[in-house]
C-alpha cells in the first residue's frame, strides 16, 4: 500500500465520520430540551471518539508517512548511487567503444596497406613464378647438353684410352726397332776395321738430368727427355713441384727425346708441368 492510498482512506474516514454525525443530527428530532442536552452530550463523545480515532489514524499515518518518506529517501540514495555507477560505467565503456573504433579504424587503414603490400608481392611472385618456368626450361636444356657432353666425353675418353693404348704399344714396338737398330749399328761398328766395341756406344751426358712431365694417365706419366740426355730403362727420377715431393717416376720405356713410366711412391697427384729430376743437390 503506497503513500496516497493511506492519505485518502484517513481523508473517507473523516469525511464518513462528520457525515455520520450530520445525519444523525438531521434525521433526530429532539423532545426536551434535556433529551437534547444527553443527546448533543453523547454526540459530542461520539464526536470526541471519532476525533481521537482520527487523530490516531493520522498519527499512525504521519508515522507511516515518515517511514515511507525515510525509505524512500535511502531508496532514492542507493538508487542515485546505483544510477551514478552505471553512468559511471557507461561513460567508462563509451570511452572503451570509442578507443575500439580508433583502433579498429587504424587496424582497417593497415589492412588496407598490407593488402596492398599482398597484391604486389602477388604479382612480384607471378613475375618470378614465370622467370622460374624459363629457368626450368633453360635447365633443362642445359641439363640435356650435359648429359649428351658427358656421353661425348666419355666417347672420347674411351677413343684417348684406345689411342694411348696404340701408342704405348708402338712406343713399345719403337723401342724394340730402336734397340735392334741400336745392335745392328754395334756389329756393323764392330765389323768395321779400327773400331772397338766402346767405340761404337752411343755417348751419353753424364751428370743429373733435369726434365718436365708432358703428361699423365693414372699412374702413368711421360717427360719430355730421353736416353739423348742420359735417361735409361729402370731410372728413378724424383718428380716435385716447386718445394713439394709428388713421387718418384721408374722409367720403362725410353726415346732419343722423351721417355715414360710408373709414378711411385706418390704423395700427391703429378700433374702435366711437374719437374723431373735425377737428383736435388
Amino acid at each position: 500500500m503506497n503513500l496516497l492510498t493511506k492519505i485518502s482512506i484517513v481523508l473517507l474516514l473523516v469525511v464518513a465520520v462528520f457525515g455520520s454525525i450530520v445525519f444523525i443530527q438531521q434525521a433526530t428530532v429532539p423532545a426536551n430540551y434535556m433529551g437534547l442536552w444527553k443527546h448533543e452530550q453523547a454526540k459530542s463523545a461520539m464526536l470526541e471518539q471519532s476525533v481521537r480515532h482520527t487523530s490516531l489514524a493520522l498519527a499512525r499515518a504521519e508515522k507511516e508517512i515518515g517511514e515511507l518518506r525515510a525509505a524512500f529517501a535511502q531508496d532514492s540514495a542507493a538508487k542515485q548511487t546505483d544510477i551514478l555507477s552505471k553512468v559511471g560505467t557507461i561513460r567508462d565503456r563509451e570511452l572503451a567503444i570509442a578507443d575500439l573504433n580508433r583502433k579498429l579504424e587504424a587496424a582497417s587503414i593497415d589492412s588496407r596497406a598490407k593488402q596492398l603490400t599482398l597484391d604486389g608481392a602477388e604479382a612480384a611472385r607471378k613475375i618470378l613464378s614465370e622467370q622460374l618456368d624459363g629457368l626450368r626450361g633453360t635447365l633443362k636444356d642445359v641439363e640435356d647438353r650435359y648429359r649428351q657432353t658427358a656421353e661425348n666425353l666419355k666417347q672420347v675418353e674411351a677413343y684417348l684410352e684406345r689411342e694411348l693404348r696404340v701408342n704405348q704399344a708402338l712406343r713399345l714396338q719403337i723401342a724394340e726397332l730402336d734397340e735392334k737398330v741400336k745392335e745392328l749399328t754395334n756389329k756393323i761398328q764392330l765389323a768395321q776395321p779400327g773400331k772397338g766395341a766402346e767405340g761404337g756406344e752411343e755417348a751419353k751426358p753424364a751428370g743429373v738430368v733435369n726434365g718436365q712431365v708432358t703428361a699423365v694417365n693414372n699412374n702413368m706419366a711421360s717427360i719430355n727427355i730421353g736416353s739423348a740426355h742420359g735417361v735409361a730403362v729402370g731410372q728413378k727420377l724424383i718428380i716435385y713441384r716447386e718445394d713439394k715431393f709428388i713421387g718418384y717416376l721408374k722409367v720403362e720405356e725410353v726415346f732419343p727425346s722423351e721417355a715414360a713410366g710408373i709414378v711411385v711412391d706418390q704423395q700427391f697427384e703429378p700433374l702435366r708441368g711437374d719437374k723431373v729430376t735425377s737428383s736435388l743437390k
